[in-house]
């Protein structure tokens, strides 16, 4: 096994949900086993404020934007500049747009560069067959860079595979930290019956999930509805808040935890995922995460204790009848669930995989 490199650069454009949990994650143990960490951020409108505060002191956190067209040319300069400088030994870049800059940033560098797409753009349903086109183009352009490929699911890989024939590529999961999400209260006891976690955009379908709650808040009218996140789209707000969803905004991991410990039924509209992080802490916290069946989420339930996918909204109000009328079962299930996320997810196991990939690199 080669040495495990002494200095570590991430790159992180999508700096928000999922994908800033994963690379603070990442880095902060980086950092506590003793290599100097350097993390370049791009700041977007749900960036949180104080970003410095996910980060482990010792941690050198730097702003380079790489929003707009201009952003982006002057990035691919900045970036390169500051890995050449700093003599770092390995890369990480976040998200596909930061996959892009900063490979074709680092062409004619020795630093191990790994790129994690944390659920790769031409995934995407939202947008033209011409932009996904485009996308692959631009993948197969930074793809000429050498750099080993880092798939957070099976599903994601497949995907990778199949349009990209990668020459180096890895499955490994995210993992959690299960200390950070305590279980909380007692199942039957929690106020809030159907909560979502991530920004309120296309891609976690609001519309489904509004009219999910529409539906289910006639028979139940006292319990509480709730979304964790916020979003530019004032439609899609609109209606959540209209099906009577209460939008909470952006809360720190504190919050979020206290909230999952008082929810009964966690559900994903989600139209695609890398794999998501926000319902494996769900599980942690007690919640019975119901999951729709696409990408990054049906990895999420493989080998799952309990079939908890759905392919349609009228089955999301039968699974939910089915535990509220069995609070024995909604009991067991919930505290199998955690279970399974403890074993399945470990944050213990993700830092091993990583660190002997970056090792024998």
């Amino acid at each position: 096994m080669e040495k495990y490199p002494n200095r570590v650069v991430h790159v992180i454009e999508a700096s928000a949900t999922g994908t800033l949990a994963m690379t603070s994650t990442l880095a902060n143990h980086q950092n506590r086993i003793g290599c100097e960490v350097l993390v370049i951020f791009s700041k977007r409108p749900e960036t949180p404020e104080n970003i410095t505060r996910f980060f482990d002191e010792g941690i050198h956190v730097s702003n380079i934007q790489m929003v707009s067209p201009l952003d982006r040319l002057s990035a691919i300069w900045m970036i390169r500049s500051k890995v050449i400088k700093s003599s770092c030994d390995a890369v990480f870049l976040h998200s596909s747009m930061a996959g892009f800059i900063g490979r074709v940033a680092l062409h004619f560098t020795n630093a191990k560069v790994f790129y994690i797409p944390h659920c790769i753009s031409f995934l995407r349903s939202d947008v033209s067959w011409f932009a996904r086109k485009s996308t692959i183009f631009l993948e197969r352009i930074a793809g000429l860079k050498r750099s080993t490929i880092i798939a957070c699911s099976r599903s994601e890989a497949r995907a990778i595979k199949a349009v990209l024939s990668p020459r180096f590529i890895t499955v490994i999961e995210n993992g959690v930290d299960s200390s950070q999400w305590p279980y909380g209260r007692v199942w039957s006891s929690r106020s809030i019956l159907l909560c979502n976690v991530g920004q309120i955009r296309a891609q976690k379908d609001p519309l489904a999930f509004s009219r999910i709650v529409a539906s289910v808040r006639l028979r139940y009218p006292e319990m509480r509805y709730v979304w964790i996140g916020d979003g530019l789209d004032t439609f899609y707000k609109s209606a959540l808040q209209d099906a009577g969803v209460e939008i909470l905004g952006w809360c720190d991991k504190c919050a979020i935890s206290e909230i999952l410990s008082d929810t009964k039924f966690f559900v994903s509209t989600s139209l695609w995922e890398g794999l998501p992080v926000a319902p494996i802490e769900a599980m942690l916290s007690g919640c019975i995460s119901l999951l729709s069946t696409c990408n990054g989420n049906t990895d999420v339930l493989e080998n799952c204790p309990a079939d908890l996918s759905f392919s349609r909204e009228a089955d999301v109000e039968r699974l939910i009848e089915l535990y509220l009328a069995d609070q024995a079962l909604a009991e067991t299930t919930s505290r199998d669930l955690r279970e399974y996320a403890q074993v399945r997810f470990s944050g213990q196991e993700y830092f091993r995989k990583m660190d002997r990939v970056l090792a024998c690199e």
